[in-house]
């Protein structure tokens, strides 16, 4: 509905009475119970919020200001909000004001000493004060408020909250230009965001994980590869689809996101030189985005694109009617953003091309001098960007983090390498001997079947080959025992030493644990017929067996400069540990092998209430599509060699997910060829072993 000035006013000066008289019967008694009412508060934002759309939109700073007055009895988080709307406010309306600065610094400032009891304002106001430090280009300082930020969002919120702050890091390495390390920001952020879908609201059920999805494809377009920019763009487009159904009420705003992504699609189609597709694309974008009340400024950026694409078609008749459009809406608009200076330059080098093409060389060359003094303009303006210095932040904050687990003593790291690399030799040498003997029984059976008339004969050389192998096995168990019972009773001699320093005894605790779980590897395969129902559980914390499993395989990771950063909640499950330690060894040993030098590995945990989801993310060379059916067949070949030349042998991920069903669990992955791969497992809290 659309108020004349008049009736305008008149809304306005209702609202205030009847939020005063709602403040101004509060007054009295007034305590936190009453301040802090959610309800009463956002009424009076969202009414804030109205004016600031308005042809007035100073008129909501007046608004507040003259709301607060009334009441004296503000609470911390009505003062809170205010600042906020007007950090926001400023922001938007005067970049070149300090205001911004101001009001975050008075949200952090009373958000002192009470960050446990406001976890979600403290979060966001350390992001606020990263955004105003980065529009100064304090970018170091700005990045480490966005890294703080995050950290504690991981720690004290929901990943609905963090998902949005991980979205944020994306977004810095996305202005830097850096759009391979933004993408992994992004994916994790859709991860973490689709963990909270089941109590999100709008902005995290469809505004945050379609703009995920959108600057994902925003990425590949930037780096040129424009059948991954589609893939993504149709993702966004799909995921629409499906949330308008559920978002009835937000059919403007979907509409609007809707036409952001044509825009985009028909963008990359341009490159592609499909005129018939950038065409439509293009134009059902600027149908959308140029009706009043919709995203305008897209339908101009849609409109460059069009003209751009008619350019390059030689239909310049369509061209200089939408460069006139496009010249219209810039001399309406006082250049107030540096985005406006983007569009400028753009428009500009549209000018420079079009006269260049109909060989009109005067006013060719005209706006080729606007487009360079506009470019070098930008360039020196956001020189300073294009620095390393946020990668240098993050790398720093994350190396501080991992110190507190890697410092030890080297002698005694020596020690436990060599160890741990025997223990994992023996592994190896007991799995290579278990897929030869089965690899021998299957090449018998062939035969069996091909030569019926000997069917007799092969029975009785395949049960000869069982009962050698059989003892094979028990010959290899038994020489196998004595090395690592030797390395588990030397650890046990150290753990006997009363005056034993900390990292000491935590690293020989280490060995001998593991060397008790490979002892029972070793008997697990002499009794391969022994049911799980037979196998004792135990209460074990999450965040402890996966912290050891990290610790545990940090020196191999640390072979090829790798990182292992372990992120979990504080949940606990009922489980064989052994068992379940062997599961996340195998993932996370599998996810070293087939990561680049110098990357990371994140290994997280979610409590779903009645379930813990695990999962292990790496950055390296992903599964092929064709493989992805295939891991978990014992059968199956899908072996490959790792990113260093790691031999393969292919039967790991089949006993991880017999562990996993035994215990009532699920185990699956998620892979992009090239773009790294994410195992997950999901375990029942408390539940019995599957029969």
């Amino acid at each position: 509905m659309i108020y004349s000035g008049a009736m305008r006013y008149q809304v306005f000066l209702t609202g205030i009475f009847l939020l005063l008289v709602s403040f101004i019967s509060c007054q009295n008694g007034a305590n936190d119970s009453v301040n802090e009412d959610g309800q009463r508060r956002e009424s009076l934002f969202k009414y804030a919020r109205t004016l600031r759309d308005t042809p007035r939109p100073a008129s909501s700073i007046s608004y507040l200001d003259s709301v607060y007055a009334a009441n004296k009895n503000a609470s911390v988080l009505d003062l809170w909000y205010k600042y906020d709307f007007k950090r926001d406010y400023y922001a938007e309306t005067d970049v070149k004001s300090n205001l911004p600065s101001v009001y975050v610094d008075s949200m952090l400032r009373i958000m002192q000493g009470r960050e446990n009891l406001y976890k979600l304002e403290y979060a966001r106001s350390l992001f606020h004060k990263g955004g105003v430090l980065l529009t100064q280009k304090k970018y170091s300082e700005a990045f480490q408020y966005f890294y703080s930020g995050r950290r504690f969002a991981q720690k004290n919120l929901d990943s609905c909250s963090y998902a949005q702050m991980t979205e944020k890091i994306g977004l810095v390495m996305y202005n830097q230009g850096n759009y391979v390390k933004a993408i992994p920001y992004f994916r994790t952020a859709f991860q973490e965001n689709r963990q909270c879908i089941a109590n999100a609201d709008f902005q995290n059920r469809f505004i945050l994980p379609q703009s995920l999805l959108n600057t994902i494809g925003l990425c590949y377009e930037r780096m040129n590869k424009a059948d991954s920019a589609i893939l993504y763009y149709r993702k966004a487009l799909s995921f629409i689809s499906v949330q308008e159904k559920k978002n009835l009420n937000e059919s403007k705003f979907i509409s609007a996101a809707r036409g952001v992504i044509y825009g985009n699609l028909g963008g990359v189609y341009a490159v592609k030189l499909d005129y018939d597709s950038a065409e439509k694309y293009l134009q059902q974008s600027i149908d959308i985005n140029e009706q009043p009340g919709f995203y305008n400024e897209d339908a101009r950026t849609a409109k460059n694109k069009l003209a751009s694409l008619y350019i390059q078609f030689s239909q310049y008749k369509k061209a200089d009617v939408l460069l006139g459009e496009l010249q219209g809406s810039i001399d309406a608009d006082d250049a107030k953003h540096i985005d406006d200076y983007y569009f400028k330059m753009k428009l500009s080098k549209l000018r420079w091309d079009y006269y260049d093409r109909t060989k009109d060389y005067l006013s060719a060359y005209k706006y080729s001098q606007d487009y360079y003094k506009l470019h070098d303009s930008l360039i020196k303006a956001n020189a300073f960007l294009t620095n390393d210095y946020l990668n240098e932040s993050y790398e720093n904050s994350e190396r501080q983090h991992s110190l507190e687990l890697s410092k030890k003593d080297n002698k005694l790291k020596t020690v436990y390498l060599l160890a741990t690399s025997g223990v994992s030799f023996l592994g190896i040498v007991i799995l290579i001997v278990v897929y030869l003997s089965m690899k021998r029984y299957r090449g018998i059976s062939k035969i069996g079947a091909e030569q019926n008339l000997r069917l007799q004969e092969t029975l009785a050389a395949l049960e000869q080959s069982q009962q050698e192998n059989t003892s094979l096995m028990r010959i290899v168990a038994h020489d196998l025992r004595n090395p690592i019972g030797g390395i588990t009773m030397m650890a046990e001699m150290i753990l006997k030493e009363p005056n034993l320093p900390g990292e000491v005894r935590t690293m020989a605790e280490l060995i001998k644990t593991s060397g008790d779980n490979s002892m029972a590897l070793v008997t697990d395969l002499l009794n391969s017929n022994v049911s799980f129902k037979e196998l004792k559980k135990e209460v074990v914390e999450v965040h402890k067996m996966l912290a050891y499993c990290a610790d545990i395989l940090t020196f191999k990771a640390a072979e090829k400069g790798q990182k292992l950063i372990v992120k979990s909640s504080n949940a606990q499950l009922a489980v064989n540990t052994e068992k379940i330690w062997r599961v996340i060894s195998n993932l996370l040993a599998n996810a070293i092998k087939f990561s680049p030098n110098g990357s990371r590995i994140l290994v997280n945990s979610t409590d779903l209430g009645d379930k813990v989801l695990i999962w292990i993310q790496d950055f390296g060379i992903g599964i092929p599509v064709e493989l992805q059916d295939q891991l978990f067949d014992m059968y199956a070949d899908t072996k490959r060699s790792g990113t260093a030349g790691e031999q393969p042998f292919g039967m790991g991920l089949a006993i991880c997910k017999q562990i996993v069903q035994a215990h009532n669990g699920r185990i699956w992955c998620v892979s992009e060829k090239g773009n790294g791969t994410t195992f997950y497992v999901e375990l029942p809290k408390y539940a019995r072993f599957a029969d």
